[in-house]
């Protein structure tokens, strides 16, 4: 689990080798490269190509769509990635014209009769089944195909790409009631954005995968402003892998404590060559590990005796405000019911805490805790172990190499754990430290109710997938 110890030396290489465009070049930096692909070649014109302004990316980007990364999609699978769909053009348009092709209206349905033993005939396979065999309907009180035929019929039509668009649609208008938010986004309108984008993630250029559910690379809707609506100029099509969610929106958060996010876009794919280049400086390191271990003092603020004033009003320890009861949180250890600092003081002291390497383990631990409580999952992490596991990535990501990041809560490439396994608990074995951004839902493990051949889950063989083999030539799995 360890990284190489040529990675922090090792990594200084690729700067040149991403910025050169001509074979002669890279020839004389790696001359143990036999091979000069398609890929190095598309690869290297486009972050040669970005300007010194995309170096400060931010969420919203507006670029011309004739320059988004799908013109530069990657084609190299590595040895054990899974294998994904390739449409060319004339493909992609023929699955787009047959799911805008409207729907055959079914024949109404032959009269249906029980026989003496109370059991209904199926339409589609002509079985005589007991009523429980059938799911029940608004209108006919019992539908007239039986539950096999019903779950063949709706395992077939999610495996097309009207089925497809059409759960993208269903799920942007579900959400946006949920969340009291416009939606003018049509099945059409997915459709034209698939076409567009040329059956290609708008961020990554990898290909989705359109037709089959539960595997890798697999099409998402995403939208480029969190603060607007599903409509078609706010929304893309990406793979799950890119679909991060946005802990910046979350409630009680300031905007003003933002300075990153979690969430992908497609300047952010590029400058994670530069950001994994950033030299991580290990003495730092050691020394926030070392404070990180080392228990904090009680203050001098809780031991002093909180007072009250002629209006009822309590005082607070930190601040020295006077503040009515409501301005406290409740504390049943206490004579008064109440904590001895305001709302707002432990709101900032909770802030000072978790922007520390202590406090966001600490942080992490908790969620581990009440997670592995929820799902049942057996846990041996402790503060050592994670602060360890830190101190062996050399305070990389593990999947990128990419320097995490720990003294702010709302920041790009933000330090959190991962499960290599999700069907095993939180072990010592089992888990990782990497950057949020690739921390990303598995809805296929132990979730899936059809068959699953891929999930959105991240691993190196996807790194390499992404960003190329020379990318994580320095990293190896322990």
């Amino acid at each position: 689990m360890a990284l190489c110890c040529r990675a922090l030396t090792a990594s200084q290489r690729l700067g040149p080798v991403l910025t050169l465009t001509s074979r002669s070049a890279v020839m004389q930096i790696r001359p143990h490269c036999s091979k000069w692909s398609s890929w190095e070649t598309l690869r290297c014109q486009r972050v040669a190509s970005i300007s010194p302004a995309d170096e400060s990316f931010t969420r919203h980007d507006n670029s011309d769509s004739s320059d988004s990364p799908s013109r530069f999609a990657s084609r190299y699978v590595a040895h054990g990635n899974p294998t994904f769909k390739v449409f060319d053009s004339s493909q992609l348009e023929h699955l787009i014209q047959e799911a805008r092709l409207p729907r055959r209206r079914q024949p109404r349905s032959k009269p249906r009769r029980q026989n003496d033993a109370g059991e209904w005939p199926c339409n589609a396979c002509t079985r005589l089944l007991p009523p429980h065999e059938f799911y029940l309907d608004a209108k006919t009180r019992r539908s007239t195909w039986c539950k096999d035929c019903t779950r063949t019929k709706t395992y077939e039509y999610a495996r097309t790409l009207r089925g497809n668009a059409a759960r993208l649609a269903a799920s942007a208008m579900y959400r946006s009631r949920q969340r009291k938010i416009r939606c003018s986004l049509t099945q059409d309108d997915i459709l034209e954005m698939m076409w567009e984008q040329k059956g290609c993630c708008a961020y990554s250029g990898v290909s989705m995968e359109m037709l089959v559910p539960n595997s890798h690379w697999r099409m998402s809707l995403e939208r480029k402003d969190n603060e607007s609506g599903y409509s078609r100029e706010n929304s893309v099509l990406v793979v799950a892998e890119f679909n991060t969610p946005d802990y910046s929106r979350s409630p009680g958060v300031r905007k003003s404590e933002v300075l990153g996010t979690a969430q992908w876009s497609a300047a952010k794919v590029q400058h994670v060559f530069r950001a994994r280049q950033v030299n991580e400086d290990l003495l730092q390191l050691a020394e926030d590990i070392r404070q990180a271990r080392e228990k904090p003092g009680c203050s001098r603020s809780s031991s002093l005796k909180q007072q009250t004033d002629a209006d009822g009003k309590w005082q607070c320890v930190a601040c020295g405000q006077y503040k009515y009861m409501t301005g406290f949180h409740s504390h049943a250890g206490k004579v008064n019911g109440i904590r001895s600092d305001c709302k707002q003081c432990c709101r900032d002291s909770s802030m000072r805490h978790r922007s520390t390497l202590r406090g966001h383990v600490q942080t992490i631990l908790s969620h581990v805790r009440a997670r592995s409580n929820t799902r049942q999952l057996l846990t041996d992490l402790d503060l050592n172990s994670i602060i360890d596991m830190l101190w062996l990535q050399r305070g990389r990501c593990f999947y990128s190499g990419i320097p995490l990041q720990y003294k702010a809560l709302h920041v790009h490439w933000r330090m959190s754990l991962e499960r290599v396994n999700n069907s095993v608990g939180y072990t010592k074995e089992n888990c990782v430290l990497i950057a949020v951004e690739f921390n990303t839902s598995d809805y296929s493990r132990n979730k899936a109710t059809t068959q699953v051949f891929g999930t959105a889950q991240w691993s190196r063989e996807k790194v390499i997938h992404v960003w190329g083999p020379a990318f994580c030539e320095t990293l190896q799995i322990s």
